[in-house]
């Protein structure tokens, strides 16, 4: 019976310990998808270059996509810890399974192998940059250095919500808690 009880709350410090983890993940996806939200909005129209717009195109995709499974995560973390909407519980909200859950760690898998061509395009944009003629060549490179800042952020949102992901899979399976 002792050993019981050492058991359980042995368990309940490691869900505890793994849910402050998990919250703070939390909070650096949200700061990193206001970011990457108001990096959107100021997007780069197309310049005419298709090197440089493939690039832009593919880091701006990148960025939204980043948006879009955070948003997902959010909603499924919400509905897994029962969060309340002003202290009222939705009893029609079920919780998400392990499917829904690998579901969206298969979406930022796919979202991050994205982003990662959308890096391997850069070297073109740069080139195209590069044997543009003065004058077209300094819009163009606004574009290009946009993209730059914009796909490390995203890159870093998706390797965070993978981690979490991770984290309440790992959680999930750990506890028998499907």
């Amino acid at each position: 019976m002792k050993k019981f009880f050492m058991l359980l709350a042995a368990m309940f410090c490691l869900v505890t310990t793994n849910a402050q983890s998990i919250s703070e993940q939390m909070a650096t996806i949200d700061k990193l998808c206001v970011k990457l939200g108001k990096a959107i909005e100021k997007a780069p129209k197309p310049c005419g270059v298709g090197d440089v717009d493939t690039y832009v195109e593919a880091c701006k995709v990148a960025g939204v996509g980043a948006v879009g499974t955070a948003g997902q995560l959010q909603d499924l973390y919400k509905r897994q810890i029962g969060e309340t909407v002003d202290g009222v519980t939705d009893v029609t909200v079920k919780k998400p399974s392990l499917e829904d859950w690998v579901n969206l760690g298969a979406a930022i898998a796919t979202q991050t192998a994205g982003a990662a061509k959308a890096g391997e395009a850069a070297a073109d944009a740069a080139k195209a940059v590069k044997d543009a003629p003065k004058m077209k060549a300094i819009g163009m490179a606004k574009s290009v250095k946009w993209s730059g800042d914009i796909l490390p952020v995203a890159g870093e949102a998706l390797a965070e919500q993978a981690k979490a992901v991770n984290s309440i899979i790992e959680t999930l399976k750990s506890g028998g808690n499907l």
